[in-house]
């Protein structure tokens, strides 16, 4: 797979992580993670924030468009998202809250798969989760204070 999408163990806690693996896709394909990275920006940060989840680009430069952009004319495309950490002692609730995070998330992963496959993305779906992750109580989704 060109990316893994996972529960990861820490010194720090539990969290789970979407990455790319390196060279593992043609740089036209790489190049269409970052248009849908841009094209879908405002979205793809709010359901980062409802599913606490953060993307993680070189911070090189002032703006997500610019770092984007260097990564594709430097065909460095490595770039990740990790959800809040749940720190040790990890309790059944902060369990529960790391899989509904990974379940909402899911939807991200889904897209990226779309576009390794060469189709597009489907953003009906993106507005659905959106509209029933506001629903939801934001002091309930977050995560306890470390």
């Amino acid at each position: 797979m060109p990316f893994k999408f996972t529960f990861c163990f820490s010194d720090k806690g539990l969290f789970t992580s979407l990455w790319m693996r390196p060279k593992m896709l043609t740089d036209e394909t790489y190049h269409k993670y970052m248009v849908y990275i841009l094209e879908e920006f405002d979205r793809i940060t709010n359901f980062c924030f409802y599913s606490n989840f953060k993307l993680n680009l070189p911070s090189l430069l002032n703006s997500t468009k610019e770092n984007i952009e260097w990564m594709k004319s430097e065909k460095k495309y490595y770039h990740s998202y990790h959800s809040t950490i749940r720190s040790f002692p990890i309790s059944s609730s902060d369990i529960k809250y790391l899989i509904e995070d990974y379940a909402i998330f899911y939807y991200l992963y889904q897209q990226y798969l779309t576009i390794a496959k060469g189709e597009k993305p489907k953003l009906d779906l993106l507005q659905k989760l959106y509209d029933w992750s506001q629903k939801a109580s934001v002091e309930e989704r977050n995560p306890k204070p470390d």
